[in-house]
This record gives structure tokens, sequence and C-alpha cells, in this order.
């Protein structure tokens, strides 16, 4: 087989469950976003323990100008609900939903979901 063909395989990890954190919209959106980009922030989010991935969206403006239902969406995904749960419970995911709490000063929510597909 061709080389190249393999540098161009990726391998898929299965992920069974994810955390939601919806961050609503905050008083100040420059203030939490200079928290959300700050070193410190990606650091604790990095150290979540068995953590797969992470990943991130902004909820775009509505057209009319009026307010979106959420500010930010925040995605960690784990291999199944225990090492979550686990996860979860660990001096580091409270260092991030602590910082997350003092900058989001809308409030922010959190959903535990199994992927369906």
């Amino acid at each position: 087989m061709d080389a190249s063909l393999w540098s161009s395989l990726a391998i898929i990890v299965p992920v069974a469950v994810k955390l939601t954190i919806i961050v609503d919209n905050p008083n100040d959106p420059g203030a939490f976003e200079a928290h959300y980009n700050s070193p410190a922030y990606k650091g604790s989010l990095g150290k979540i323990p068995d953590m797969q991935r992470a990943e991130s969206a902004k909820v775009f403006p509505k057209e009319d100008g009026s307010p979106t239902p959420a500010y930010r969406t925040i995605d960690i995904y784990f291999s199944d609900y225990a090492t979550a749960c686990a996860a979860l419970a660990s001096p580091e995911a409270g260092e991030l939903a602590g910082g997350l709490a003092q900058a989001a000063t809308g409030g922010i929510r959190f959903l535990l979901s199994d992927i369906e597909d």
C-alpha cells in the first residue's frame, strides 16, 4: 500500500457521552471572552481526566437583533457514562466549572448526554 494513503487515514475513537455546557448571555461579553480565551481556561479544559476531545461554538446573533437563546456552547466528550462521571467529579473539572461560573454572569447550564449516532 502507498505510504501517502496511510498518512491520510485517521484513527476513529468512538465516543458515547458528552457534556454540553450552555453559557447563557453574559452581562459583559468582552469580559467573558477574555476569560474564555485565557491560557488559564484553555489549560484547565485540557486537564479534564479521560476527555477524548472538546469543541466549542459561539451562537450566531439573531437577524432581528433580539437576544440569542444562549451565548456559547462547550462540548466535552468521553468514552462512557462512568468515565464522564468520574472526570466531572475531579478537582480539574471543578476548577473549570468554577472559572466558567464566575465569568458567565448570565448563568451556565450542564447537560450530560448519551450520543446516539
